[in-house]
């Protein structure tokens, strides 16, 4: 079984920028969430429901434009894309890289690991992916 280890300094980290934050952003899981749009239905960027979209033969992804800001709830992201990291959905300037909060798995980090894209794609596979991790499993 593989594993993915973090440093658990890093993980702080995460958790003092979600204490320092009033405001989120909304998270790949809560753009999908109904309740989380007045009406229950996701909307895009056009205010389209999926079917409006669909039937006007466009791709349909929710927009987070038009969801109840205050539904937005602090979440930790696990992120495979260029490594593999956590992340908040903390609203604050600048990148989770540029404020120094993208938490790298060991091995995972590419400014770091020489084979970090072959030790990505082993664990969490060829595709870029998110999964939102519950604050309760954090330290």
């Amino acid at each position: 079984m593989s594993r993915l280890t973090f440093e658990i300094s890093g993980v702080k980290k995460l958790l003092n920028e979600i204490q320092s934050a009033d405001q989120f952003l909304a998270t790949v899981d809560q753009l999908f969430e109904p309740t989380n749009y007045p009406g229950g239905v996701p909307l895009n960027e056009a205010g389209k429901t999926e079917k409006e979209a669909c039937l006007a033969g466009e791709v349909f992804w929710p927009s987070p434009k038009h969801m109840v800001q205050t539904r937005l709830t602090p979440q930790i992201t696990l992120v495979k894309g260029h490594g593999v990291c956590l992340i908040t959905n903390a609203s604050l300037d600048g990148s989770p890289v540029s404020r120094d909060t993208a938490i790298y798995a060991r091995g995972m980090n590419p400014s770091l690991d020489e084979d970090w894209n072959y030790e990505s794609d082993q664990i969490m596979g060829g595709d870029d992916s998110t999964v939102t991790v519950p604050l309760r499993l954090a330290p």
